[in-house]
């Protein structure tokens, strides 16, 4: 796929499609406008669109370690979709038909910075608008506005504008603005962000905005964005992702032959996700197995990249520069990420990361020579890539997932407490609780998940049968109010009917996605049934029906609500996450965990009684 995008073709059309534009906001820029100002004008966008397509046309992976590569070499279509659409292959077109206010969610892995990447290439392709591509974890190192990282980002790819220029382009919408990794923004500083966004796209209205972010609590803080969900690869998409990819051949007909004799079905979840689906096959040639745990997914890959039996196609095999056999890399390596990961740092320059990593040694007592280790965190494992000036991480969830490593290793349970509650704000957005419950499930369960839910049942008065006032106090705790939203965004908004959404404010986020965590992995972790819950479609369109017939008003305050209330009726016995079948089943956790436990300490207690040993 690489000749699909000829870099001088593309910007050699596109600029010949806006040399009208460029001459008109000149014109309204300048008092007098020559023809050297606008050849100097041109030769400006020239240099910037080759230096922007050049550095977000190309990428490295861990498969692709050395130079960059062309990203249409190995980039898989991906689809999304939102409540009024769904688009199998993303196309700039498609998208900003539904809304020029864009925000693409999707978890880790799910491919959101490579359809940012190939959104901008598109955008140039279709001589839409000009590209202005933004990584947000940019403005971690200090408080900036949005103007500050769109003028360092010009600064970097060498688009001197005039301020006058600039503020003109920006009112006549001459931009597209992608604005990449909103969750890998520090929480003290995302809500002024998010705000940031939402006025200047206010201010510039015209221009046309895209967001990439893993789902957030936050951003139902912008209003004028249409929310786009990531879709899952199909079976022909991974078929096709892993035929790009440069591994062994002949590991990859095996795969692909397993993949389609039923092991993309058995484990969907795991190999619709491409991070994940390229992480099985780079360790393919080392186990075939599929791993039920994501712990274990990033453990394979460890082991393979460490002990060098990846399948990567024609690798140079790198010597080890450090002289760590693979637990102690491990212990160092995740000292490291929980450094990086405590001060969110996700990108850092070679100096940075050394002192992390002389740091990290120090915290785990494992003395290693900083550049060798360095070294080989970017040669032999390849966890960390050069990405321009800065070093980052291959992918975020490796950080994740040795942050977690380090937390389930430490030795003091009270330090493994405070670490996660000073991860608790984060954990609805990162892996880390998650993967912790899976290496160190007798930990979490008795110190994390039983304190939690007594703690919980306390405040809602529950003892032993769940029943309306218990629901209710639960209600109240986990939600503020339920309210109808308009979410017609549609650019043919005006001829379209509305279309009402039933939309809960979460009052205590923090308690709601610890439940979250609890329904989602305690069935994986035990023979407890999965909870199970059915869409909220149904009793959102008996709620908005009521309404429209005047039965109810809204917005509803739960703290007002009361058992008597048609509404409370309605969502106790309906089927649903927010019916009392939640409260109910986090009420069988319980009792299965504490009997769970029981059994294991009388089982130690007999081992400990047990003198036969002792006639050896």
């Amino acid at each position: 796929m690489e000749e699909e995008f000829n870099i001088n073709e593309v910007i050699g059309s596109f600029l010949s499609h806006k040399i009208n534009d460029i001459g008109s906001i000149a014109s309204k820029s300048f008092k007098k406008i020559s023809n050297e100002i606008s050849i100097k004008l041109q030769n400006k966008y020239s240099v910037y669109l080759r230096n922007i397509a050049n550095r977000y046309g190309k990428t490295r992976t861990f498969f692709i370690r050395d130079d960059p590569k062309p990203l249409y070499q190995f980039y898989e279509p991906i689809g999304i979709e939102c409540e009024t659409k769904r688009i199998e292959n993303a196309s700039i077109t498609e998208i900003v038909d539904v809304n020029t206010r864009i925000l693409i969610q999707g978890s880790g892995g799910a491919g959101k910075s490579v359809l940012l990447k190939h959104l901008l290439l598109n955008s140039l392709k279709t001589n839409y608008k000009v590209p202005v591509f933004l990584e947000l974890r940019d403005s971690n190192h200090k408080e900036q506005v949005l103007t500050d990282l769109i003028s360092k980002s010009f600064k970097e790819f060498k688009l001197d504008l005039e301020d006058d220029y600039l503020i003109r382009a920006l009112e006549e919408g001459h931009f597209i603005i992608f604005l990449d990794g909103l969750d890998e923004v520090k929480n003290s500083l995302r809500s002024d962000l998010i705000k940031d966004i939402e006025e200047f796209s206010k201010t510039y209205s015209n221009c046309t905005y895209v967001i990439s972010t893993r789902p957030d609590d936050k951003i139902t803080e912008f209003e004028l964005f249409t929310f786009f969900q990531t879709l899952p690869l199909t079976l022909n998409q991974s078929i096709s992702l892993i035929e790009k990819l440069p591994a062994e051949e002949e590991i990859k007909e095996k795969f692909i032959e397993d993949l389609k004799t039923g092991l993309f079905e058995k484990h969907n979840s795991f190999l619709s996700n491409p991070l994940l689906l390229s992480i099985m096959l780079l360790t393919y040639g080392y186990s075939a197995d599929i791993p039920n745990k994501l712990s274990i997914f990033y453990n394979q890959a460890y082991e393979a990249l460490f002990q060098r039996h990846d399948a990567l196609k024609g690798a140079y095999k790198r010597d080890r520069e450090s002289s760590l056999d693979i637990i102690a890399f491990e212990r160092v390596l995740s000292s490291f990420c929980i450094l990086t990961y405590d001060d969110r740092k996700f990108q850092f320059s070679r100096i940075e990361a050394m002192k992390y990593i002389s740091n990290g040694s120090k915290l785990v007592g494992v003395s290693v020579q900083e550049d060798q280790f360095l070294n080989d965190l970017m040669q032999a494992v390849c966890f960390l890539i050069q990405d321009g000036l800065f070093l980052t991480f291959t992918h975020r969830s490796f950080q994740e997932y040795f942050t977690a490593k380090f937390i389930a290793n430490s030795n003091n349970p009270t330090v493994k407490k405070k670490l996660l509650k000073k991860f608790f704000p984060d954990m609805w957005r990162d892996n880390i609780y998650s993967l912790v419950y899976e290496l160190d499930p007798v930990f979490f369960e008795t110190e994390i998940i039983i304190p939690f839910l007594d703690d919980l049942f306390g405040k809602v008065g529950l003892k032993t049968k769940v029943g309306k006032m218990n629901y209710l106090k639960f209600c109240r705790i986990l939600f503020q109010q339920l309210s109808l939203e308009d979410r017609t965004h549609s650019s043919n908004a005006q001829n379209e009917d509305k279309k009402l959404s039933l939309v809960t404010l979460i009052n205590d986020s923090q308690i709601f996605h610890m439940i979250q965590i609890i329904l989602d992995e305690v069935s994986n972790m035990n023979s407890i049934k999965k909870f199970e819950y059915g869409s909220s479609r149904s009793i959102e369109k008996e709620i908005i029906s009521d309404f429209e017939k005047g039965l109810l008003s809204m917005p509803i305050d739960f703290k007002k609500l009361k058992t008597t209330d048609l509404v409370f009726e309605k969502i106790y016995d309906c089927n649903s996450f927010h019916s009392s079948k939640t409260l109910k089943y986090l009420w069988e956790v319980k009792e299965m965990l504490i009997n769970k436990h029981q059994v294991i300490n009388d089982d130690l207690e007999k081992l400990l009684q047990n003198n036969t040993s002792n006639k050896h």
